[in-house]
């Protein structure tokens, strides 16, 4: 109990991690665990709207670039964000 007032102090710790990762998983399953990758239908509405955006001279390398963008995406927004502005 804290000093301020008659409720017990709780006490939160929150691992997050970049990517899955076997050890950490098995080492972590008995607590709830929230799997925060994107839905592939969200991503690829995200990735054919930036692929849309390109320039026109591009327009017959579009269905190539989002066929190779959601297949490397591992379902991050993150990652086709980044490749994008490359």
């Amino acid at each position: 109990m804290n000093g301020h007032s008659s409720r017990p102090s709780l006490e939160l710790k929150i691992l997050l991690t970049s990517r899955p990762d076997p050890d950490i998983s098995t080492q972590l399953k008995r607590f709830p665990c929230f799997d925060l990758r994107a839905h592939e239908e969200d991503l690829e509405i995200f990735v054919n709207k930036m692929v849309s955006d390109l320039p026109r001279q591009f327009d017959r390398l579009q269905d190539k670039a989002a066929e190779l963008l959601l297949a490397g995406a591992g379902r991050s927004f993150l990652w086709v964000s980044i490749i994008m502005k490359e």
